[in-house]
């Protein structure tokens, strides 16, 4: 079953559907909405609750090539592509120059 936006409540830095737990927006609010649009894009209600057992929410995101819009805008500015190999590809260079 697809994820249907009418059902998201955001309180506070929680993000719930139907009641359910998504996920949390400690420091970066402004990446809900993208995070809300990926998720519904790319998963199902019962893939996505499946999964997030035993991963946290971004990292399951990730999975499938998510990337907030705090680093996309970060990778861009750097010359990156805003892809989760873009953020690998900055991060080595950065260790390595370390």
């Amino acid at each position: 079953m697809r994820f249907d936006k009418e059902c998201f409540k955001f309180d506070g830095e929680y993000l719930s559907y139907n009641t359910k737990f998504v996920a949390r927006f400690k420091r970066n609010k402004c990446d809900r909405s993208g995070f809300v649009k990926f998720l519904t894009k790319n998963f199902t209600v019962e893939e996505y609750f499946d999964k997030v057992i035993n991963i946290a929410p971004f990292t399951l995101l990730e999975t499938k090539g998510y990337v907030s819009k705090t680093a996309a805008d970060i990778l861009i500015r750097s010359g990156y592509l805003p892809t989760p190999e873009g953020m690998k590809s900055m991060l080595s260079e950065i260790i390595a120059a370390h």
